[in-house]
């Protein structure tokens, strides 16, 4: 016995296939030919299981994402979410389509961010950072800085400072480029705006996701970086790890952090 979890290509009242396409990559870590093989017929097949709540966390993550499915049984249809104005799951959990992410918090810092459960917290990535993980196996790696808003111009709006960071960072880097933006971006917590750049590292060309938010006292900053190669399999997870990036009221003082010291 196996249930099967069918991707219809149909979308949710109130969701555009544009966010709907965003929800495949920056919710599910799909990249570019995952999500083409979804949209290329009327009926994919997502994930094939024989717990019926596993299968029933995969389709509830898909319906967060405004997507319509099916499960199978077997060769039987035992639900449609296209039935129902509102599917009720069963012990609804983590969607199981991506990496597994669990939250890391920064030490005496206010700064949590979610990363895969292979990532290990580091040391010695940036010596200003108030969190650092990475999968050394795979080269895959993350660092959060942090800056004083009342250290810098009064009134400095985020883009400027995105702006002002990234050159700096790409001053000291070798051979760095900016590829794109900075550019705003929709974050649940606080204003944001990303941006790509790429660098050499010895004989490896490296590619980052820098993210830039704004809080009440400090501007936050989030590289995540891998091989230039790696980077467009790797962005949907990069932009997951953005998107969960949380901040919480400040305790103490915060360590300064200037781009890539």
């Amino acid at each position: 016995m196996s249930f099967r979890v069918i991707f219809t290509g149909s979308l949710r009242d109130g969701f555009n296939r544009r966010r709907g396409i965003e929800s495949l990559g920056k919710q599910f870590a799909l990249d570019f030919d995952q999500i083409r093989y979804l949209l290329s017929g009327a009926h994919r097949m997502v994930k094939c299981v024989e717990d019926r709540r596993q299968a029933e966390r995969i389709v509830k993550a898909l319906w967060d994402g405004g997507w319509h499915t099916e499960l199978h049984l077997d060769n039987r249809v035992v639900f449609r979410t296209n039935q129902a104005q509102k599917p009720s799951f069963q012990d609804p959990g983590p969607d199981l389509v991506g990496p597994s992410l669990v939250r890391m918090r920064g030490r005496d810092s206010p700064v949590s961010a979610v990363v895969p459960e292979s990532w290990q917290p580091c040391t010695d990535l940036n010596p200003n950072a108030v969190l650092q993980a990475g999968d050394r196996n795979a080269h895959h790696y993350m660092i959060v800085l942090m800056q004083e808003r009342e250290e810098l111009p009064s009134g400095l709006a985020l883009p400027d400072y995105s702006v002002a960071q990234l050159q700096q960072c790409l001053a000291r880097l070798t051979s760095g480029r900016l590829l794109s933006g900075p550019e705003m971006v929709e974050h649940e917590v606080s204003p944001a705006c990303t941006a790509e750049m790429s660098a050499r590292l010895d004989t490896t060309a490296i590619q980052y996701l820098v993210a830039h938010f704004q809080c009440e006292r400090y501007f936050h900053t989030l590289f995540l970086w891998c091989s230039q190669r790696e980077f467009p399999r790797q962005k949907p997870l990069f932009q997951r790890m953005v998107t969960g990036f949380r901040t919480e009221p400040v305790v103490q003082a915060a360590r300064e952090g200037t781009g890539c010291g």
